[in-house]
C-alpha cells in the first residue's frame, strides 16, 4: 500500500474532474471526496467495493485506504476534492476524529442539507471548466461550503452515539515518519530514527505504525523504495547496481531479493519486459 503526499508547496486543497482510472491502494493524511457526475464507477474504501452512481458522494477519511480497482466507462465522470488541515485549520479535527457510518452519501435524497452539499459540489464541477479570473476564490469558497455541509451531515450521523474515533495524535505523528520515508528513502533510515521523529519508543512506534498504515515500518520503507526503482528501470539505462544504491539499498543482492518479493520477478526481467512492451 502506498502513502501519498497530496498537498505540496502552498496548495491547501486539490480539485479535479474526469474519469476514475485504475489506481492502486493508497492512503494519505488528507480527506478525499469523490462525487459521481455521470455513469457508474467502482470505488474501493478500506477494502470494500462501492458502486458510485450519479449523485453519490464517497467520503474517504484521513489515512483510510482506498483505490480504484477497475476502469470505468468512457462516459463516467467524477469530481475529486482533496483537502486537509492546512485548509480547514482547527475544523479538520472533526473529520480526523470521526467517520461516517456509511462512506457513501446519496445526494439525490430530498434533504435540505444534502441539496446544499450537492449544489456546492455542482458549482465546483462547473468552475473546473471556467476560465474566469475569480475562479480560484470561488472554488475555495465552495470547498469551504462542501466541508461545512459535510460536517453537519457527520454530526447528524453521529447523533447521540459515541463517535467512531481515531487517534489523531497517532495519525499526525506517524505522518512524520511517512514524510521521512517519502523524502529520504534513498538514505539509510533506521527504525530508531523514524521512531524518534514520530516521538515514540521503538516498541510503541512499531505497533502504532502498523495500526495506521497496515504495514510494518520496514515493509513500508522497502515498498516505497521498490516503487521508486521502477522509473529508473523503465525510463533509464542506469545499471541495476547503481539503481539499488539510488533507492536506498546498500547491496544489489538485497535490492534484487526485495524487488522479487514485491514484484514477483527480478529487476532485470522487469526491465526486459518493459522494453519489450514499449512502442
Amino acid at each position: 500500500m502506498l502513502y501519498q503526499k497530496i498537498m505540496t508547496g502552498n496548495r491547501s486543497y486539490r480539485v479535479s474532474m474526469g474519469r476514475m482510472t485504475v489506481f492502486e491502494e493508497h492512503r494519505h493524511a488528507d480527506m478525499e471526496l469523490r462525487y459521481c457526475l455521470e455513469d457508474e464507477g467502482i470505488f474501493r474504501i478500506d477494502k470494500t467495493d462501492y458502486l458510485l452512481k450519479p449523485g453519490h458522494l464517497a467520503v474517504v477519511a484521513p489515512m483510510v485506504s482506498h483505490s480504484i480497482p477497475q476502469s470505468s466507462s468512457d462516459t463516467h465522470r467524477s469530481l475529486m476534492v482533496i483537502t486537509g488541515a492546512s485548509f480547514l485549520k482547527e475544523h479538520f479535527r472533526s473529520f480526523s476524529l470521526n467517520t461516517l457510518s456509511d462512506p457513501i452519501i446519496d445526494l439525490n435524497k430530498n434533504d435540505g442539507n444534502l441539496r446544499n452539499l450537492k449544489s456546492a459540489l455542482d458549482d465546483i464541477a462547473l468552475l473546473c471548466t471556467s476560465t474566469g479570473s475569480n475562479k480560484e476564490l470561488l472554488t475555495a469558497g465552495n470547498v469551504f461550503r462542501v466541508c461545512g455541509f459535510l460536517l453537519a451531515e457527520l454530526e447528524k450521523d453521529i447523533g447521540g452515539k459515541d463517535p467512531v474515533r481515531g487517534d489523531l495524535r497517532a495519525v499526525a505523528n506517524v505522518e512524520k515518519a511517512l514524510e521521512l520515508i517519502h523524502c529520504n528513502y534513498s538514505d539509510r533510515i533506521t527504525l530508531e530514527h523514524a521512531a524518534r521523529v514520530a516521538g515514540y519508543t521503538q516498541s510503541s512506534f512499531c505497533k502504532i505504525f502498523k495500526t495506521v498504515t497496515g504495514d510494518t515500518f520496514h515493509k513500508h520503507l522497502n515498498r516505497h523504495r521498490i516503487q521508486a526503482s521502477l522509473g529508473y528501470l523503465t525510463e533509464t539505462n542506469t545499471p541495476i547496481a547503481d539503481i539499488a544504491v539510488q533507492v536506498g539499498f546498500g547491496e544489489v543482492k538485497t535490492f534484487c531479493r526485495v524487488f522479487s518479493y514485491f514484484m514477483g520477478t527480478t529487476p532485470g526481467a522487469y526491465r526486459k519486459e518493459a522494453m519489450r512492451q514499449s512502442p
